[in-house]
Protein backbone atom coordinates (compact mmCIF):
# COMPACT_ATOMS: atom_id res chain seq x y z
CA UNK A 1 0.00 0.00 0.00
CA UNK A 2 1.29 3.45 -0.91
CA UNK A 3 0.95 5.90 1.98
CA UNK A 4 2.70 8.91 0.46
CA UNK A 5 3.84 10.09 -2.97
CA UNK A 6 6.25 12.97 -3.53
CA UNK A 7 5.44 14.29 -7.00
CA UNK A 8 7.93 15.75 -9.46
CA UNK A 9 10.97 16.33 -7.23
CA UNK A 10 14.54 16.03 -8.40
CA UNK A 11 15.69 12.72 -6.93
CA UNK A 12 19.45 12.52 -6.36
CA UNK A 13 20.84 9.21 -5.10
CA UNK A 14 24.53 8.68 -5.90
CA UNK A 15 24.41 5.10 -4.55
CA UNK A 16 22.06 4.11 -7.37
CA UNK A 17 23.33 6.61 -9.95
CA UNK A 18 19.96 8.35 -9.96
CA UNK A 19 19.58 12.05 -10.82
CA UNK A 20 16.18 12.66 -12.33
CA UNK A 21 12.84 14.39 -11.99
CA UNK A 22 10.33 11.75 -10.87
CA UNK A 23 7.74 10.74 -8.30
CA UNK A 24 8.69 8.64 -5.30
CA UNK A 25 6.18 6.45 -3.41
CA UNK A 26 6.41 5.31 0.21
CA UNK A 27 4.64 2.51 2.05
CA UNK A 28 5.17 1.45 5.65
CA UNK A 29 8.05 3.91 5.99
CA UNK A 30 10.05 2.67 2.98
CA UNK A 31 10.43 3.64 -0.65
CA UNK A 32 8.18 1.35 -2.68
CA UNK A 33 8.47 2.80 -6.18
CA UNK A 34 10.15 5.52 -8.22
CA UNK A 35 8.60 6.59 -11.50
CA UNK A 36 6.16 8.93 -13.16
CA UNK A 37 2.46 9.50 -12.52
CA UNK A 38 2.43 7.54 -9.23
CA UNK A 39 -0.64 7.74 -6.99
CA UNK A 40 -1.04 7.38 -3.23
CA UNK A 41 -3.26 8.15 -0.25
CA UNK A 42 -1.35 11.41 0.35
CA UNK A 43 0.44 13.42 -2.31
CA UNK A 44 3.00 16.19 -1.80
CA UNK A 45 4.05 18.50 -4.63
CA UNK A 46 7.86 18.30 -4.63
CA UNK A 47 8.42 20.25 -7.86
CA UNK A 48 11.41 22.54 -7.48
CA UNK A 49 12.70 20.56 -4.49
CA UNK A 50 15.57 18.11 -4.08
CA UNK A 51 14.67 14.65 -2.77
CA UNK A 52 17.88 13.13 -1.44
CA UNK A 53 17.56 9.74 0.29
CA UNK A 54 20.11 9.06 2.98
CA UNK A 55 21.36 12.64 3.25
CA UNK A 56 21.59 13.81 6.83
CA UNK A 57 20.67 17.44 7.46
CA UNK A 58 23.79 18.69 9.22
CA UNK A 59 22.31 22.13 9.88
CA UNK A 60 20.57 21.12 13.10
CA UNK A 61 22.63 22.90 15.78
CA UNK A 62 23.24 19.85 17.96
CA UNK A 63 26.56 21.09 19.30
CA UNK A 64 26.84 21.13 23.09
CA UNK A 65 24.90 24.09 24.52
CA UNK A 66 23.51 25.16 21.12
CA UNK A 67 19.98 23.91 21.85
CA UNK A 68 18.20 21.57 24.22
CA UNK A 69 19.07 18.81 21.72
CA UNK A 70 22.82 19.49 22.00
CA UNK A 71 25.28 16.64 22.42
CA UNK A 72 28.91 16.46 23.45
CA UNK A 73 30.47 15.24 20.20
CA UNK A 74 33.67 14.04 21.87
CA UNK A 75 31.69 11.92 24.35
CA UNK A 76 29.54 10.42 21.59
CA UNK A 77 32.65 9.59 19.56
CA UNK A 78 34.29 7.91 22.58
CA UNK A 79 31.21 5.73 23.19
CA UNK A 80 30.84 4.74 19.54
CA UNK A 81 34.49 3.97 18.88
CA UNK A 82 36.34 4.23 15.58
CA UNK A 83 34.41 3.85 12.33
CA UNK A 84 35.74 2.87 8.91
CA UNK A 85 36.02 5.67 6.38
CA UNK A 86 33.65 3.92 3.98
CA UNK A 87 30.47 2.24 5.11
CA UNK A 88 28.52 -0.24 2.98
CA UNK A 89 25.51 1.26 1.23
CA UNK A 90 22.15 0.42 2.76
CA UNK A 91 18.61 1.33 1.74
CA UNK A 92 17.72 4.69 3.25
CA UNK A 93 14.60 4.85 5.40
CA UNK A 94 12.02 7.42 4.40
CA UNK A 95 12.62 9.42 7.55
CA UNK A 96 16.10 10.39 6.39
CA UNK A 97 14.82 12.19 3.30
CA UNK A 98 15.83 15.82 2.96
CA UNK A 99 13.87 18.28 0.89
CA UNK A 100 15.56 21.51 -0.19
CA UNK A 101 14.74 24.28 -2.60
CA UNK A 102 16.90 24.14 -5.73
Amino acid sequence: MTDLVLKGGRIIDPASGRDEIADIAFGEGKVTEVGRDLCGANTVDARGLLVVPGLVDLHTHVYWGGTSLGVDAAEVARRRGPRPLSMPAAPAPAISMVFAAM
